[in-house]
């Protein structure tokens, strides 16, 4: 009965201490929100002025800090921003974008901080990703359907789980550097206050038509 009693005392006390950790944690995101909206356009600034996260054709950097002493380069914002940039860098007015994700335990959340920055901007966004996908599954769909303006991948290739990055297909191609550089200059420098737009988001499963 003693044994049981303590294990009970240490039931409850570990509920209350999650409970106690959840509620922190809630207030630690809302000040890191705060703190990185009135910051983030620095942080892209930074990232577009040193190259940290433009690569060529596409976007890397860390977005999961395991070494203390790397700061994370994509996160929620980072992505939001550039969702937006790429629809203002477009100058379509209906522009649809089918969207993808790879494995990594980030793409999940970084794709959907990319969704919603193109749906603030008005931009139509079909998810393949709803099942993880691959890049030339990605790279590919753009040819299946005749109704998407491109194509973009959350994803870092061959890199480490720490890192994540984005994939560009512009039409049936990849997004040129120069275009690149101008959503990262667009992402970090445009006013982004509410536009009033609001686009639309579907699911499509590729897969089966890929297999053809």
């Amino acid at each position: 009965a003693p044994a049981r009693r303590k294990c009970l005392f240490l039931r409850y006390q570990s509920q209350d201490i999650r409970d106690r950790f959840a509620n922190a944690s809630q207030e630690i995101v809302r000040d890191a929100a705060s703190l990185a909206l009135e910051d983030i356009a620095q942080a892209v600034k930074s990232s577009l002025g040193k190259r940290r996260i433009h690569k060529g054709q596409d976007l890397r950097g860390s977005a999961y800090q395991y070494i203390p002493y790397k700061q994370e380069e994509l996160c929620y914002e980072v992505l939001y921003r550039i969702g937006r940039g790429i629809a203002r860098a477009s100058g379509k007015q209906d522009l649809k974008l089918a969207i993808g994700k790879d494995v990594r335990i980030h793409s999940a959340y970084l794709q959907q901080a990319l969704i919603d920055g193109l749906l603030s901007e008005g931009v139509n966004v079909v998810d393949i990703g709803a099942t993880y996908t691959t890049t030339p599954m990605v790279s590919s769909v753009v040819y299946s359907y005749d109704d998407l303006d491109g194509a973009v991948q959350v994803t870092a290739s061959h890199n480490d789980f720490s890192f994540n990055g984005v994939k560009f297909i512009w039409g049936k191609e990849n997004m040129p550097e120069e275009t690149i550089t101008r959503v990262l200059h667009l992402a970090a420098t445009d006013d982004l206050s509410p536009t009033g737009k609001k686009g639309l988001v579907e699911t499509r499963d590729y897969k089966p038509l890929y297999k053809q």
